[in-house]
């Protein structure tokens, strides 16, 4: 069985999780949160086209103005039932977070994640420690990323000038993946915790390949980037994270990376509603860096703070 995601984040103390999502929205009238369908449209076999559904939930500010995007990506199960229990208001706090800091958030299931539909892409192989690279799966998820951006783009809400893509774990890797072949707006990523291979604490499908993807995505990204890897993580390791980093800025690509101090018990999941005071300060450095802060935003469209 292969795992690469915050499961736990899905599945694990589901009760909490739906507590939380409550709270964002009884509490936060500052934003508004929509349960959304996306139609998308994939290549199929034999130069044919497949159209599904996707999952998603938008988390915009509550002003009847248009906001640049924000996609924030889930992380990666090939385990079905755990893909079918998952839903985009697991991570609705988060979400939040970059809502307030003035972009229109979308929270997308990839294709047969939760209520999504279409065929799994993202296991390729069909089996865990098959043959066929990592990256390819990165790909295949970054197609769902693509899709998603393109039908919530339609909505007035959206400014469509610019976005950035968000991802943890298995959704970090696609996020990296995206930026290797982004769509025209995409002007920075943020990676937490991501890469691929990794079913269980300290277990690699692949770590050697998995450098070599990271790589294979540097040579054609020139995405701004901030990559955040925990001290304790057991997935993704602080030492592993600085070597993706560094085969990746070596090809070509452009991630500042933060490894942040021990998080709780388990480091992957310092992307979580719990983890808010600790992400939130590296990701408000990083979007400064790059004009892309709640200042900068209104400015840029003529908004007032």
């Amino acid at each position: 069985m292969r795992i690469i995601a915050v499961i736990a984040m899905a599945l694990a103390g589901a009760a909490s999780v739906a507590a939380a999502g409550a709270r964002a929205s009884a509490e936060n009238t500052d934003v508004i949160t929509e349960d959304l369908t996306l139609p998308a449209t994939f290549k199929g076999g034999f130069g044919s086209t497949v159209h599904v559904n996707l999952q998603a939930t938008v988390v915009r500010p509550a002003d009847g103005l248009p906001h640049p995007l924000a996609l924030i990506n889930h992380g990666m199960t090939s385990e079905p039932g755990e893909r079918h229990a998952m839903s985009p208001r697991d991570m609705l706090e988060q979400a939040t977070e970059f809502a307030r800091r003035g972009w229109t958030a979308l929270l997308p299931m990839r294709r047969d994640y939760g209520k999504s539909g279409g065929e799994f892409a993202e296991d390729l192989t069909g089996q865990y420690c098959g043959s066929l690279g990592f990256d390819d799966e990165g790909r295949a998820a970054a197609e769902d990323l693509k899709e998603a951006a393109r039908a919530i783009s339609e909505k007035p809400y959206v400014d469509r000038s610019k976005m950035i893509s968000v991802g943890v774990s298995g959704g970090g890797f696609a996020t990296v993946a995206l930026t290797a072949d982004p769509p025209p707006n995409l002007v920075a990523a943020i990676n937490f915790a991501g890469g691929e291979g990794s079913s269980e604490h300290g277990m690699y499908c692949s770590f050697n390949e998995l450098i070599q993807d990271f790589a294979s995505f540097g040579r054609h990204s020139r995405t701004p980037m901030l990559w955040v890897y925990a001290e304790n993580d057991h997935f993704f390791s602080a030492g592993q994270a600085r070597d993706f980093a560094k085969a990746f800025d070596a090809a070509g690509g452009h991630a500042q990376l933060i490894v942040a101090p021990p998080f709780g018990d388990e480091g992957h999941y310092l992307f979580t509603g719990e983890g808010i005071p600790i992400w939130t300060k590296y990701v408000d450095t990083f979007l400064a860096a790059q004009h892309l802060d709640a200042a900068s935003l209104a400015k840029a469209t003529g908004q007032s703070q």
